[in-house]
């Protein structure tokens, strides 16, 4: 995959900071008790989308879906409203995906995300380094 002249290009580039975001790729194994992925904090707000594939984005939080599994989801490339469906676990470490869907799950598939706190910077009282 490579670029070629003549074309719009956006890049957000981010470095993750301790209890407040990370950042990071998964690789998916297509079952239903899927992958664990590690953020060091429990994130609010988990962005994820396969690497190599024209699939959608999808916005997982804590405030649209405040329990597991976590159902809710925003596909911000789209115009559609919210998406239910492929269903992940927000845990105090990190995220665990329990669905088998190949939009974040296909076996052996790569994906992109990227995390943000609940309670940022909790640790050390608030204070960002």
């Amino acid at each position: 995959m490579g670029w070629s002249g003549g074309q719009d290009v956006i890049a957000y580039c981010m470095s993750p900071v301790t209890a407040y975001s990370a950042f990071g790729s998964y690789s998916g194994t297509g079952a239903d008790d899927g992958p664990f992925v590690f953020t060091g904090m429990r994130p609010a707000f988990i962005l994820t989308k396969g690497i190599d594939d024209a699939e959608d984005w999808y916005i997982r939080d804590t405030a649209r879906s405040p329990f597991n599994e976590v159902d809710e989801s925003l596909r911000p490339n789209d115009t559609g409203s919210e998406y239910s469906g492929r269903t992940i676990d927000i845990l105090s470490n990190g995220f665990k995906i329990t669905d088998s869907d190949s939009q974040i799950n296909e076996s052996g598939k790569a994906y992109l995300y990227a995390a943000f706190a609940e309670h940022p910077f909790q640790a050390n009282g608030g204070l960002a380094r």
